[in-house]
């Protein structure tokens, strides 16, 4: 494909269609093209990154609030062992949302250094490491809504007292 290029790119020059540096100029402005655009999807998904870490720290704050809550109530053990135990699984979501948000910086490094954007087989896998990071931020936004939905519960319960029903 590279050849091709090259002997399409030697034809145009050698009728006089085209000036040398204009091919070069073309195939090396669509190449930072690519990488610019690379470089925006993954601050894009580092942006969702933080506003997911932004609903765990909220949904920890709204958690310890009702654990105090069931504090108050000696019938309530079962009710703040509940509780602790989404909260654990929230930290544990947090922690690994900062990780992830650690190797896409890192990555976002790497692209900018200089000569990284030469290699189509580095860009390709450039790419789809991106779209994995895209599709783990999917999948943890879900298990947040699905955290959400079984925090609700919790405080139906917790409201409803002990042995209601909510």
């Amino acid at each position: 494909m590279k050849g091709t290029k090259t002997l399409a790119a030697a034809l145009l020059i050698g009728l006089g269609l085209v000036v040398p540096g204009t091919v070069l100029a073309q195939g090396h402005g669509q190449q930072m093209g690519r990488m610019q655009q690379q470089m925006q999807s993954m601050q894009q998904t580092m942006q969702r990154m933080d506003q997911l870490q932004d609903r765990i720290h909220q949904m920890d704050r709204q958690l310890s609030q009702q654990m105090d809550q069931l504090r108050t109530r000696d019938q309530a053990r079962d009710q703040l062992r509940q509780h602790r135990q989404l909260q654990d699984m929230l930290g544990s979501t947090g922690d690994m949302v900062r990780q992830m948000t650690r190797s896409m910086e890192q990555l976002r490094q790497m692209a900018g250094e200089p000569g990284f954007g030469d290699d189509p087989v580095m860009n390709r896998s450039m790419e789809q490491l991106q779209e994995r990071f895209r599709n783990m931020a999917d999948q943890t936004d879900g298990c947040l809504e699905l955290m959400e939905q079984i925090q609700q519960r919790l405080q139906e319960h917790a409201q409803a007292g002990p042995g209601g029903d909510a």
